[in-house]
């Protein structure tokens, strides 16, 4: 008989949010792994799937059974568990009693040099029937949604609706209720195409059953693929190219169970509207993939994704194209409307837009911004007449019907209107760029203006959503405060600005109403945003341990810590830093426990021992030279010089006893160790790094 098979877990519902579909999926997997881990259960991997209908997992040669474990308990030694006339005690008995058994059920041996009383047991491992069902239930459980959904008149909550749950161990069916549905081997294909029931006779049967029979592609990454090829080549067809934008592809992917690409086109008249709002309509509005020529200028037509493989796709294919000619008809519409007036005299208006209950209107933001972006503009040597007018318009575009309609294009469509006003074109690149970077991986401002209006807009949103909501928390983040850090840290690390953030935030804080206590929040936002850095670094290999050496220092200026960072993490993989983060954590520990002030100077004439002499003579040396390196950010030469504290380091803590009995010699020594440790920390806290 086999020990192991394929278990299949899927849950049928109505349609998933597609924007996380695919991260939920990945989420349910890791949490199964890690649940059924905890249970001891054999297994080689886990797939998942997921489509717009189910969530699915196939555990790879998962045990039938748990191992059986053999429990050993060790109890109190045989002279205290008899007496001298060799009676048992209260010990023993009560030992015996907490194993469940009898002084006669147990043995001796031996442990540590002395004869103790021994309790063993080998306890049958549970099924994978009885242990299973908990695992999924819990795991659900775990599952990080933002928010689940009841329905009917029962308790069970999840992300939609359930209608079907299947649960296979091999050719076996685990009997459940889980989400208030009893599981079976019953499966459903593609609603349209295959609405019937779909018998499972084996876990191995899920994937080619469901596509074959049920015209459900359950692999989200082979629909993906399908979706690509598909489009590229109806593009090159075209003579195209097309632009498959990630999170709209996976989106889109998310939405469909049998995809199927078609073409579609629009009146070339339409072209003559700002590209921007003709891809935004087709990507944001309507799902559609966007054609372009090689030269990059859009063309008159759009590429989708059906979930039905129609005999005539013709009739699909009109029917979307009915669809978005009065889209780009409004927008027309719109664009004609708003060009009747400029974005100047809708400055005065921004009075009745409200930015939030507690910190007032988009107009007091504007101005707060002005004053901010000013101070930054002088920082960076950008135009401050410039940047000033940017901040006067650039949430002008709020009041348009174009972005009423079309909220994505804020900004783009005010640099648009801008332009057409007659302003000063640094002003209007300005203004389309504030918004920049809008997501991981996006493209930076280019212009000084712009990186000065995006600064001052992302720390005036951070001081006022701190001061009146606290910070986000969970999942949580109505108010993109999240991004808004990541796009500050890229723009002060990435073009390299000198800026001091602390300063930065007290001035924002300055210009809020005092009832708000904003400058409570700044070092709050500071922390928050130094948080954020790992998620940066990940992305560069470097490690959170290395990140955390550097922040724990207290530096506010992310430039002067992108540098420590990069400097650290190349040090972490030379011999030197071995040793040195040996010495660091030890003399952290010396010092957290030494009940000793840091202000106590070292006596020299308290010297006695060689090692500690080389020491602090090394430690005088350096201290300027480190201190000079450190000021001109050569953190890399500093971290060299740090390196040669390696062999009196060592020789140090091998040959001096820090806590000696002599209070005077133990004080001194450890005013010796606090001294290194501020060298040390001009740069990182070696104790961090593992």
């Amino acid at each position: 008989m086999d020990e192991s098979a394929n278990l299949l877990f899927e849950v049928g519902t109505e349609e998933l949010p597609p924007k996380t579909l695919f991260s939920n999926s990945q989420a349910l997997s890791e949490i199964i792994a890690q649940n059924i881990g905890m249970h001891d259960l054999a297994f080689e991997g886990i797939s998942s799937y997921c489509t717009p209908r189910r969530l699915a997992f196939v555990i790879r040669n998962l045990s039938f059974q748990q191992k059986d474990q053999n429990i050993q308990k060790k109890g109190p030694s045989l002279d205290i568990s008899y007496d001298q006339e060799g009676r048992p005690t209260k010990a023993a008995l009560g030992f015996a009693k907490s194993c469940g058994t009898t002084l006669a059920q147990l043995s001796v041996r031996e442990h540590d040099g002395a004869n103790c009383l021994f309790y063993s047991k080998v306890e049958k491992g549970k099924s994978a029937t009885t242990l299973i069902p908990k695992v999924i239930e819990q795991s659900l459980k775990d599952l990080p949604v933002a928010r689940r959904m009841r329905w009917g008149d029962n308790q069970v909550e999840f992300l939609r609706p359930v209608h079907w749950v299947v649960l296979l161990h091999g050719k076996n069916v685990i009997k459940a209720n889980i989400l208030g549905i009893d599981s079976n081997n019953i499966s459903f294909g593609h609603r349209f195409h295959a609405p019937k029931k779909i018998l499972l006779k084996n876990a191995d049967d899920y994937i080619n059953l469901l596509e074959k029979k049920g015209k459900v592609i359950v692999s989200f990454e082979k629909r993906k693929k399908l979706i690509i090829d598909q489009t590229k080549r109806l593009a090159k067809e075209l003579d195209g190219v097309i632009e498959l934008q990630p999170e709209l592809l996976d989106e889109i992917t998310s939405m469909v169970e049998w995809p199927c690409c078609l073409v579609g086109k629009f009146d070339k008249k339409f072209l003559q509207l700002p590209e921007e709002v003709l891809v935004y309509t087709m990507q944001d509005k309507q799902k559609y993939f966007p054609v372009k020529k090689d030269s990059g200028s859009l063309m008159s037509f759009f590429i989708f994704v059906s979930n039905i493989e129609a005999k005539n796709p013709g009739s699909i294919v009109s029917g979307n194209e009915r669809v978005i000619k009065p889209r780009f008809h409004d927008a027309e519409f719109f664009l004609s409307q708003d060009k009747k007036t400029t974005l100047a005299s809708r400055y005065d208006s921004l009075e009745g837009l409200s930015f939030h209950r507690q910190l007032g209107n988009v107009q007091n933001k504007s101005k707060r911004v002005t004053l901010l972006a000013k101070l930054i503009a002088n920082e960076i040597s950008a135009d401050e007449k410039i940047v000033m007018r940017a901040c006067e318009l650039y949430k002008c575009d709020l009041l348009t019907e174009m972005v009423s309609e079309f909220p994505g294009l804020q900004g783009i469509m005010g640099s648009y209107y801008a332009l057409q006003d007659g302003e000063n074109e640094a002003v209007a690149t300005a203004i389309r760029e504030h918004y920049l970077p809008k997501q991981a991986g996006d493209e930076l401002p280019s212009t000084l203006p712009g990186k000065s209006l995006a600064l001052a807009e992302r720390i005036d949103s951070l001081v006022g959503i701190f001061s009146a909501e606290g910070k986000p928390s969970g999942i949580r983040d109505p108010f993109g405060l999240r991004r808004a850090s990541i796009g500050l840290l890229r723009i002060i690390i990435e073009c390299e600005y000198d800026l001091d953030l602390k300063k930065l935030l007290s001035f924002s804080a300055s210009l809020y109403p005092k009832n708000l206590k904003p400058e409570k929040s700044c070092k709050n936002i500071i922390i928050y945003i130094l948080d954020r850095l790992q998620f940066y670094y990940a992305e560069l290999g470097i490690s959170k341990d290395v990140i955390d050496s550097v922040i724990v220092c207290q530096s506010s200026n992310l430039l002067e810590i992108d540098r420590k960072i990069r400097a650290v993490s190349d040090f972490k993989k030379l011999r030197e830093s071995v040793s040195l983060t040996a010495a660091g954590k030890r003399i952290r520990n010396i010092l957290k426990t030494a009940e000793i002030h840091a202000s106590i100077k070292i006596d020299q004439s308290l010297l006695a021992e060689k090692q500690e002499k080389d020491l602090f003579n090394l430690l005088e040396k350096l201290e300027p030279e480190i201190n000079a390196l450190s000021s001109e950010d050569k953190y890399p030469e500093a971290l060299k010089k740090l390196s040669t504290l390696k062999t009196p380091v060592d020789a140090f803590f091998d040959n001096v006893m820090v806590m000696d009995k002599n209070e005077e010699l133990r004080r001194n020594r450890i005013a010796l160790l606090h001294k290194l440790n501020e060298l040390f920390l001009k740069i990182a806290d070696f104790s961090k790094l593992q």
